[in-house]
C-alpha cells in the first residue's frame, strides 16, 4: 500500500475534525510541524527503528512537538504510532491540506516562464485561471531560461504548455 493511499482515512478523519470544531489553522500548522519532524533524516530511522517500541517511537515525536502539539494532534500520533504509520505524517499533512483547499475553493497555481513575469502579467493569469475555475487562485511564479519564451501554467491536475520549446516540439514532429 502506498504511503498516500494509507494517509487518506488519517486526513479524511482529521480534515473532519478540524472543520467540525473550526480548528482548521491549528491542525494545519501542528501537521506542518509532525510532517517537519517526520521527514527528518535521523528523526526518520528512529520511526522506523524495530528495537524502538510504536509506543517510545509515539513518545519521542510528542515530546519533540512540546507544548505546539494540542491533546486532538496527540490522539492522533497515538492513532498513528500504534498502527506503525508515523512515517506517514508527511502525506498525511499533504492530503489534509488538500483537503482543507478544496473545501476552501483555493488553487495553487504554478507559472514557469522563461522571464520573470512582471506584476500585472501575474494578476492576468491569476485572474483568467479564477475564472475559469470558480476558485481563489494563489499563485506561485518561477523561471526556466530553456523555456525560450512563453509559459507553463500547472492548475491541480490541469496543465497549459504555451512555451515556446512545446511549440518548436510540435512543429519538429509536424515536419518528420
Amino acid at each position: 500500500m502506498s504511503a498516500i493511499t494509507a494517509a487518506r482515512p488519517y486526513a479524511r478523519a482529521v480534515f473532519g475534525y478540524a472543520r467540525e470544531n473550526d480548528v482548521l489553522d491549528a491542525f494545519s500548522g501542528m501537521l506542518g510541524i509532525a510532517a517537519a519532524l517526520a521527514e527528518n533524516p535521523r528523526l526518520r530511522t528512529l520511526l522506523t527503528d524495530p528495537r524502538l517500541t510504536r509506543a517510545r517511537r509515539t513518545e519521542m515525536l510528542a515530546a519533540l512537538g512540546g507544548d505546539r502539539f494540542d491533546e486532538p494532534m496527540r490522539q492522533l500520533l497515538h492513532v498513528l504510532g500504534e498502527r506503525d504509520r508515523l512515517p506517514i505524517l508527511p502525506e498525511v499533512r499533504e492530503q489534509f491540506e488538500q483537503l482543507r483547499a478544496d473545501h476552501e475553493q483555493r488553487l495553487t497555481a504554478e507559472v514557469v516562464s522563461a522571464r520573470k513575469l512582471d506584476s500585472a502579467q501575474q494578476e492576468r493569469i491569476r485572474a483568467a485561471l479564477a475564472e475559469r475555475t470558480g476558485q481563489t487562485v494563489e499563485l506561485v511564479s518561477k523561471t526556466d531560461e530553456q523555456l525560450l519564451g512563453g509559459a507553463v501554467v500547472r492548475a491541480g491536475d490541469r496543465v497549459l504548455d504555451a512555451s515556446l520549446q512545446r511549440r518548436l516540439q510540435q512543429l519538429a514532429q509536424s515536419l518528420a
